[in-house]
């Protein structure tokens, strides 16, 4: 559409119109199709698919939307890029929902995953799933044949620019009250973390407006009692990139506010863990932390995802406040598999699990063994 636009005004005006080169093979008629919703090319009862042929694709308005709009009839998200195209961290982090994937055209014709590289099939129902004949040949486990391309990105990529990410996944508890400002905890969170404030906020890419907190509190009190989803980044250029979300939602006992944050840091700079521990500590003395979890992994300096192996996720810490402490029982909390440091009054404290330094693949075990000690049974 924007494309025709500009053709138009050429046409009226004089001009030349530039695009970059199209990367996507267009043989397949599913990269073809069209719908009632303009992002979207083709859809099924069970999934929606949107082809976007770009150099970096954003969470932007119409792709929001059409998120949003089959999401609310019960349908999942696939994105199908090709195979020269990066998703931003919003978008990525989105397609790793277990309703969503990321579908990837690679130069021989075929599809894979753009997250784990496992070759995809068209199936008629619910979209594109793992294609069973992937499966390397000759082997008795089964064990899935990744797509060559996956394995094998272009030098010129920037794969081989792979830095530290640090992840953090905030939960909040806020007791209901007509003052209450949103936005204070995600500020103390990148100012630890990533030696910065939000400088820019929006509901979708790229965000247009000054971070503001009475801003933030405005919108998401109109929107109310429905839940609001808000983007926010640092600093441009700055030395430590960062992209979140804030996540706001009325619940029974008040105000429920989630944080997902992702820093990249420069090459050869390791995050500071220790100040990690004293953002816990800061967190709890507050009173509204529910629970917080920190992980690391490799990725772009620029924190957006190409469809290559990063490497695992590895987990650093969980944190969990002092009415989680009290819902999962002191004495529980305390015989955890893993020695908590407690922070806070000696009956009612806040408890921080320091599971490692995010390079230890074993860790992932120690995690899922603490979170199933904490978990009450069922929950």
């Amino acid at each position: 559409m924007v494309r025709r636009f500009a053709d138009s005004l050429v046409s009226e005006f004089g001009g030349c119109v530039w695009a970059p080169e199209p990367e996507l093979q267009r043989d397949d008629p599913r990269m073809v199709g069209s719908t009632e919703h303009p992002a979207v090319t083709l859809a099924t009862d069970h999934v929606a698919v949107a082809v976007q042929d770009r150099p970096v694709v954003p969470f932007s308005p119409w792709l929001a939307d059409a998120v949003a709009t089959h999401g609310r009839a019960g349908r999942g998200f696939q994105l199908v890029t090709p195979a020269a195209s990066r998703l931003t961290h919003e978008v990525s982090a989105l397609l790793e929902n277990p309703m969503a994937r990321w579908v990837v055209r690679a130069p021989d014709g075929g599809y894979y995953d753009g997250h784990v590289g496992l070759p995809v099939t068209w199936h008629e129902q619910v979209g594109f799933v793992r294609d069973a004949a992937g499966s390397a040949p000759g082997s008795e486990s089964a064990e899935p044949a990744l797509h060559p391309h996956f394995l094998h990105p272009d030098p010129q990529d920037g794969a081989d620019a792979m830095v530290d990410h640090l992840l953090v996944d905030l939960h909040l508890l806020h007791a209901p009250d007509e003052h209450l400002r949103l936005g204070a905890e995600t500020e103390l969170l990148t100012r630890a973390v990533a030696g910065a404030a939000p400088v820019l906020w929006g509901t979708a890419e790229p965000v247009p407006m000054l971070w503001n907190r009475d801003d933030v509190t405005a919108l998401a009190r109109r929107r109310a009692p429905n839940n609001s989803r808000f983007l926010f980044r640092g600093p441009p250029g700055a030395a430590r990139p960062l992209s979140g979300t804030l996540s706001v939602s009325r619940v029974e006992e008040g105000v429920k506010e989630s944080v997902a944050l992702a820093v990249a840091h420069p090459p050869g700079a390791l995050p500071d863990l220790d100040a990690v521990t004293g953002l816990v500590e800061e967190l709890a003395a507050g009173g509204a932390l529910h629970s917080v979890e920190v992980n690391r992994r490799r990725g772009r300096a620029d924190l957006t995802r190409a469809p290559h192996p990063t490497g695992p996720v590895i987990p650093v810490g969980f944190g969990v406040g002092t009415d989680a402490v009290q819902t999962i029982g002191l004495q529980h909390a305390r015989s955890a598999p893993v020695e908590p440091v407690r922070f806070g009054p000696r009956l009612t404290p806040s408890l921080w699990y320091r599971l490692g330094d995010g390079t230890d693949p074993e860790d992932r075990q120690r995690a899922r063994d603490l979170l199933s000690h904490l978990r009450p049974e069922g929950s």
